[in-house]
C-alpha cells in the first residue's frame, strides 16, 4: 500500500516480506544455493498426514506462514504427530513437517549489509516458544554468542547471504541451529524483528556499541538510501 503511494518506510518490500514469511519457499531458495537447512515435507490442508517419511524423529511441525513459535510443537513419536499437524493447522493451511536440529539456538541480525554480532538464546522451556520470547526473565541471551572467530564469521557471512538472496533490505534476523559439528542450519528469516526490551537485535546493536536511539536512527538512514 505505502509502495502504491509512493511513501518510503522502513523494513524489507512486499514481495520479500512474502517470500520470508513463507517458510517453504524461503527454505526452498537457500536449499538451492546449498546453503544447509533442516530437510522438510509440505503438507496441504487435504493432505492425508504420513505415516512414513525420511524426517525422522523428533521433528519439528509448525505453520507455514506464522511467526512467534504459534502453532508449533516438537514431535517426539509417531503418536504425537497428527495432534501436532491438527494444530498447526488451525493457523495455516500449509504445514511444514522438519527435521529436528540438537544443538543450539542462534540469531542474526542484519542492519544494512552488515551482521552484528550473534545472539544465543536459552529459554527456560524445552521450546523457544510465545512466552520465552515476550517474557521479561524467561529466557537467557549470551551475545556475543561463545563461538570461535572463525566460525562466527562464516556463520555472519551465511545470514548476509541470506538476507541478500531473499531479498531484504534495511534490516532483518536471520535464525539458525548450530549442531554439534558448528554447522549452522538455517530456520527462517524475520523481516519485522522485534524492537521490545526483550528483543533480540536491541541486544546485539548494544554489544555492538549502539544504543536505542542510534539502532532506529540507522535503520531510518538505510530506508532513505533508496
Amino acid at each position: 500500500f505505502l509502495e502504491s503511494l509512493g511513501v518510503r518506510y522502513t523494513g524489507s518490500g512486499n514481495e520479500a516480506s512474502a517470500i520470508c514469511m513463507d517458510k517453504q519457499v524461503s527454505k526452498a531458495l537457500v536449499f538451492r544455493k546449498n546453503i544447509l537447512t533442516p530437510d522438510w515435507v509440505s503438507l496441504a490442508m487435504e493432505d492425508d498426514v504420513p505415516e512414513d517419511h525420511d524426517l525422522g524423529y523428533p521433528l519439528v511441525v509448525k505453520p507455514n506462514s506464522q511467526g512467534s513459535t504459534i502453532g508449533l510443537t516438537i514431535v517426539s513419536n509417531p503418536s504425537e504427530l497428527n495432534d501436532a499437524v491438527i494444530l498447526a493447522r488451525k493457523y495455516d493451511s500449509i504445514v511444514l513437517m522438519e527435521s529436528f536440529v540438537a544443538g543450539r539456538e542462534i540469531t542474526v541480525s542484519i542492519i544494512g549489509d552488515k551482521a552484528y554480532p550473534i545472539v544465543e538464546i536459552f529459554p527456560s522451556h524445552d521450546v523457544y516458544d510465545y512466552d520465552c520470547k515476550y517474557t521479561k526473565g524467561m529466557t537467557e541471551y549470551y551475545c556475543p554468542a561463545k563461538i570461535d572467530v572463525s566460525g562466527t564469521l562464516e556463520i555472519q557471512a551465511i545470514a548476509v547471504r541470506i538476507h541478500k538472496l531473499l531479498g531484504c533490505r534495511h534490516y532483518s534476523r536471520v535464525d539458525f541451529r548450530l549442531d554439534k559439528n558448528n554447522k549452522a542450519w538455517f530456520l527462517e528469516v524475520n523481516t519485522l524483528p522485534g524492537m521490545t526490551e526483550t528483543s533480540n537485535v536491541p541486544k546485539s546493536a548494544k554489544v555492538a556499541g549502539m544504543d536505542f536511539p542510534e539502532l532506529i536512527q540507522t535503520i531510518i538512514d538505510e530506508a532513505l538510501k533508496d
